[in-house]
């Protein structure tokens, strides 16, 4: 092998070491995290309710409780994450998004959501405190 042939990177569509699925899987479920966590709160979806006097979850708590709606909010996106996670395992869509160019895309979409979810709760807390 000449050492050009050593420094160029990889082809585009080459698979990555199969260990690189796990982690190509954790990207597309915190990807559904991320889309599941900030859709369920922006769109007023329904998330359970704890309440933590009775130590339950509940959709549809008394008007006078005592009521905790992050955790139902945290439930929502972890099963987003869990979704997306079982989404990148399925084969067919394994072999799309394991190549080099579709994890790379895959991380930017993640960066993008991220910021776009930080900057959406950031407007409505901000909002809320403004309003108070």
């Amino acid at each position: 092998m000449s050492p050009k042939q050593a420094d160029s990177p990889p082809p585009a569509n080459q698979t990555p070491p199969p260990d690189n699925r796990h982690h190509t899987a954790l990207l597309t479920g915190l990807f559904g995290f991320l889309l599941v966590y900030t859709l369920s709160d922006w769109l007023g979806a329904p998330k359970p309710i704890y309440l933590p006097v009775e130590t339950r979850f509940t959709f549809s708590p008394p008007p006078d409780a005592i009521k905790m709606g992050y955790f139902g909010l945290l439930l929502n996106g972890f099963a987003g994450f869990f979704i997306g996670y079982a989404v990148a395992r399925l084969p067919k869509l394994s072999q799309a998004i394991h190549t080099h160019i579709g994890q790379a895309k895959l991380a930017t979409l993640n960066l993008f959501a991220l910021g776009g979810g930080m900057l959406y709760f950031l407007i409505v807390e901000l909002t809320k405190w403004g309003s108070s």
